[in-house]
């Protein structure tokens, strides 16, 4: 049988592009988040696809086996490898497999930022204003966060950089998210000994919260990276 060549069109379908399959050789894309995937016209969200080459000659993605959940990506995220849902604004997730469904059992890589002006803990958000990294319901959350502060301000160059471990839980209500146990808190180096950074469980918005304290009058950029183990039942 001689090669064909589709030429390509667009059109629109109100559907779920992941659960969309579409017809034999045809590539459609999630609007949402710009991805291209091949249709072979039995799998839903079709096949994925990439650019390859010396240029921006497009092939088909093949992997050794198919995964069983396609990774699940909110705008401004990545979700790698089979069965991982990325939600929570800028993170990182991969897994390798589920246990009964998506998210259930990855690991996450997220970053949280602010400044603080003043010697009272402020909150580190993943936009630098608003947004939380929020634990799931019925959800165990392991995290390892190095945060870094630097004073921006004044002829002193001061800085300061912690790491803190611990765990995170919730059942299905936004007031049952606790900390397991007492986080450890190890000071890596510190020119102000007034600095400091913790972590508290917000059981308003059921996120992890990361919290950083300065000095009244001394502007300090605080970032912070977040390492997360993820399970859920």
């Amino acid at each position: 049988m001689a090669n064909s060549t589709h030429l390509l069109f667009s059109s629109r379908k109100k559907v779920d592009p992941h659960s969309f399959v579409g017809d034999t050789g045809r590539i459609f894309y999630n609007e949402q988040t710009g991805e291209l995937r091949l249709s072979d016209g039995v799998t839903p969200y079709g096949l994925p696809i990439y650019l390859g080459g010396t240029g921006v000659t497009l092939e088909r993605y093949v992997e050794d086996s198919v995964p069983a959940y396609h990774p699940i990506a909110n705008p401004s995220t990545i979700a790698l490898g089979d069965g991982s849902v990325a939600r929570s604004y800028g993170g990182i997730v991969q897994s390798s497999g589920v246990f009964s469904s998506p998210g259930d059992a990855q690991i996450g890589s997220y970053i949280a930022r602010g400044i603080t002006n003043s010697n009272v803990f402020e909150e580190l958000y993943l936009d630098g204003s608003t947004k939380q990294l929020l634990v799931q319901p019925n959800t165990s959350i392991a995290y390892t966060i190095t945060i870094i502060g630097r004073r921006t301000d004044g002829s002193s160059n001061e800085g300061a950089v912690y790491e803190v471990g611990g765990g995170i839980d919730r059942l299905d209500t936004l007031v049952s998210t606790r900390l397991i146990g007492v986080p450890t808190k190890t000071v890596f180096s510190e020119d102000n000994p007034t600095w400091d950074a913790t972590v508290i469980a917000n059981i308003t918005n059921g996120s992890l919260s990361i919290q950083v304290k300065g000095e009244h009058g001394k502007t300090i950029r605080w970032v912070a990276h977040i390492k997360t183990v993820e399970v859920s039942i």
